[in-house]
This record gives structure tokens, sequence and C-alpha cells, in this order.
């Protein structure tokens, strides 16, 4: 059941700056906000703690928000999009995008933005605790406000049985792209379930958790589904390197001895028993 991404005519796919905000939102009482950080939820509670306030209060914005985990910034988009909903972030700790569209006869501030954890459009080096949302100009088909969620199990091919596939031949220190065929591709399972903003049933039918899959793709063969938040629960270790001359060690050895390369996803799924380098180079 795929979904294509539809990007508006002459927007950039990217649109940091682009995003607008609901002006119902302005009758919201912020300070009963769920998203809102910790710091600024004790601030509040503080009203008969001087000091303690003015402890809060002498910190910038922006530190305030920093201290916000990936659930409660969800949250905060989804309010200040729809102008009223006050979501629990409990309840989206396993979201990894927002995507807003219009149902109809409701008006909404925009009816095409796709809100994405950063940590899906970033390099596996980059430091996950370092990275926010970003918003996105498109839509994927949905009415409503979706929020995706990654299966809790993702699929993988199953190793193959033809050993010409995999070589595993010892790395030369060559740089090179051995996978331009490689794409990826968002589809929803048919699991989706409404979710209850406040207790009145007044609009629980405009929000959603939708299971949404993330998949690998070698020139149009399935590969795998992705994992998207795996990379915070159990961090690889990633060494990267803009120029090395790696060809040989001081010992004029070359570095096959203990180094592989992975040069197709067959000799990535069936993985070497050394050290092996998966051959991206600028990809």
């Amino acid at each position: 059941m795929a979904n294509t991404f539809e990007k508006k005519p002459g927007a950039n796919k990217s649109d940091p700056t682009g995003s607008t905000v609901s002006c119902e939102v302005a009758e919201q009482e912020l300070l009963k906000a769920h998203w809102l950080p910790v710091s600024i939820t004790n601030m509040v509670q503080a009203e008969t703690n001087v000091s303690r306030f003015n402890d809060a209060a002498s910190i910038s914005v922006a530190q305030h928000i920093s201290k916000m985990a990936r659930a409660q910034c969800f949250a905060c988009v989804a309010m200040f999009q729809s102008g009223r909903f006050n979501i629990d972030p409990e309840k989206l700790n396993e979201v990894v995008a927002l995507s807003h569209g219009q149902p109809s006869g409701v008006a909404l501030c925009s009816e095409d933005s796709i809100f994405v954890a950063e940590i899906l459009l970033s390099d596996p080096s980059a430091d996950p605790s370092r990275l926010g949302i970003r918003h996105m100009v498109g839509n994927i088909g949905k009415t409503g406000m979706t929020f995706m969620l990654s299966p809790l199990e993702p699929r993988i091919r199953p190793l193959g049985h033809d050993a010409s596939l995999v070589s595993h031949r010892g790395y030369d220190g060559a740089h090179g792209n051995s996978f331009k065929g490689t794409s990826m591709h968002l589809s929803f399972t048919t699991w989706a379930m409404p979710l209850e903003w406040e207790s009145t049933g007044e609009i629980d039918q405009e929000t959603f958790l939708r299971e949404s899959v993330v998949s690998v793709q070698d020139n149009g063969k399935w590969v795998a589904d992705i994992d998207l938040l795996g990379i915070e629960k159990s961090c690889p270790d990633v060494i990267s390197f803009q120029d090395c001359d790696c060809k040989s060690n001081p010992n004029g050895q070359t570095l096959s001895q203990n180094v592989v390369s992975i040069k197709s996803w067959e000799e990535f799924l069936d993985k070497p028993p050394c050290v092996g380098v998966l051959q991206t180079n600028d990809n």
C-alpha cells in the first residue's frame, strides 16, 4: 500500500522556514500544555518559591527547548499546527514523523506539511541527542493528523544461496560507491488507531497512530525494512573519515588480511567474519 510523496510545484523538499501555525493556538493556555519542558513546568509550580522561579526564568528559551524529548516536540508541533490538540507525549514515544492533511470540512493552517525526526535524514555518525525535527513540504495522502510509527519487528530479506554473490574480497583502500541502485520507500500497513487527545470524542477521528514502513530497495528489489529508532537504542560504532592513505599499513602489508569490502546488499546481509567496509562514497 505504498503512498507517493507529493511536493508542491516550485517548493523545496526540505523547507525549515516555511512551516506555519494555526491562529487558534492563541486561544490555548500554553502553561497547561502537556509538552512543556520540565524546566518550565517546575517554574510554573514554583509560584511561591521566588528563588526557584527566578532561576528558571533566567534560562533562555533555546535552553528550555533543548531539554525537550522528541515526543514532546511532536506534541508541540501538533498543537501549533492544529491550534488545539493537546496530546500527551507519553503516547508519542515511538513516533518518527507527523503528517498534517486536511479533513473534509475543516480548514487547517497547512495541508502540505510533514514533520520528520531528523535522525531519519542524517548521517549515522551524527549525534542523535543534537538532532531535532525537520519540516518538509508534501503529504502522504491521508487526511487529518497522522503520527507515523515504525514496526516493532522490521523484516529483513533472508540470505540467498548463490555463493557467487558474496565474495568479501580484501579492502584495498580505494573510494567507491557500489550502492547507486539503492532507494528508500514509504508505505503503510493496515494497522491504524485513532488517538484520543482528550476525554471528549469530538475529534478523536482527526488524529491517528499509523504503522509506517520505510523499506530499502536495490534496483527495485526489496532488501529490508529499517528500524528507524534502533540507532538510538543500540548506537553502532561509526568511523567517519574524509581522506585516508590506507592502502597499506606501516609494514607495507595490505589491509586485505583484516578488512574486506562490502559492495552489495547480499554481502552486507551475509556478515563477514572480520571488519567490513561498506563502500558508499558520496552516497
